[in-house]
């Protein structure tokens, strides 16, 4: 007879748990989801390292969550006079601020002879902080876009907040069967269906840790551009402006000095077999006419000697 009572309640558990978690847990919920969106505060992040259980609502005397619940991401792209020091400057900020760069990219190119830098970030920062965060950034430089996108997860947090709730209740009532279970088949019966309930549980608190995340953090995607220096327009600089531009002429005619040599050995190089055979043409040019004079002028004087030797040979 108790056999067949603990077979009994195990099934009605099986079917009062699967229509709960589908269904009722979330009825049960939208009346106090939209009065909390209604009344609720704006900011109100929960902690990162929150605990399931008592600590966030899983206890039946504690009240379900009234806060809404948003999830903010912006995108930025600022024009700065030096993008390595405004990195800098935005990073210590944000860890005053309770938040972390999640990452960073820096990559450079050239202009007019010049080397720029642009840094990439990705800043996680307390949801409370994003705007002032936000404020704090476009007083770096000119800001060339930004957005903010605003999601309310409210529904969701409180939906995956009930499920929880009814699984963990679930599970509870489980373990009270297996202590009464008598037989093999019922503990295995048990212990298949507990292993079910926890599988859920882990899943539902890892999607339920991830949205908390993103609640508790909002995310800003930072582009930093540096100033590209227009050295012609020098009018209504100030004196460092003035001597920033001269220096960066000064390093573009460097740089312009040492490609024209790097050209004039390259050209060189091209002209070297050229030049090594108008050489060699005219070196033979030269011994050949050399050899030509020499027997034009060798030949007057061997007549003149023939002649000199049979005039004698004629007094003789």
């Amino acid at each position: 007879m108790k056999k067949l009572c603990i077979g009994l309640l195990i099934a009605i558990l099986l079917l009062t748990g699967c229509s709960s978690t589908s269904g009722n847990s979330y009825d049960s919920n939208v009346a106090d989801e939209q009065e909390a969106a209604m009344e609720a505060p704006m900011e109100a992040p929960i902690a990162d390292g929150v605990e399931f259980g008592d600590e966030v609502g899983f206890d039946e005397t504690q009240e379900t969550v009234t806060d809404q619940k948003l999830i903010k991401e912006g995108n930025m792209r600022v024009t700065v006079s030096d993008s390595v020091e405004a990195a800098r400057l935005i990073e210590e900020r944000v860890v005053a601020l309770g938040g972390y760069v999640a990452g960073t990219s820096k990559y450079s190119q050239y202009y007019d002879g010049q080397e720029y830098y642009s840094i990439d970030m990705n800043i996680r920062v307390p949801g409370e902080s994003f705007d002032f965060l936000v404020g704090e950034v476009e007083g770096l430089g000119k800001v060339d876009n930004s957005s903010t996108n605003v999601q309310d997860v409210t529904q969701q947090y409180i939906d995956l907040e009930a499920r929880l709730k009814n699984l963990k209740s679930e599970e509870e009532r489980f373990v009270a069967i297996f202590d009464q279970a008598d037989t093999v088949e019922d503990m295995l019966a048990v212990e298949s269906e507990l292993a079910r309930l926890r599988g859920e549980i882990e899943s539902l608190e890892g999607q339920f840790r991830y949205l908390n995340n993103r609640v508790s953090y909002a995310s800003l995607y930072l582009t930093l551009d540096e100033e590209r220096i227009k050295t012609a327009e020098f009018e209504g600089l100030s004196l460092g402006q003035v001597f920033k531009e001269m220096g960066s002429a000064f390093s573009r005619g460097v740089y312009g000095f040492f490609v024209f040599i790097g050209d004039l050995f390259v050209q060189l190089a091209y002209m070297l077999p050229f030049l090594i055979s108008i050489a060699l043409i005219a070196w033979l040019a030269f011994v050949l006419g050399k050899r030509l004079r020499k027997k034009s002028k060798d030949k007057p004087r061997k007549v003149e000697k023939q002649s000199k030797e049979s005039d004698k040979n004629d007094q003789a």
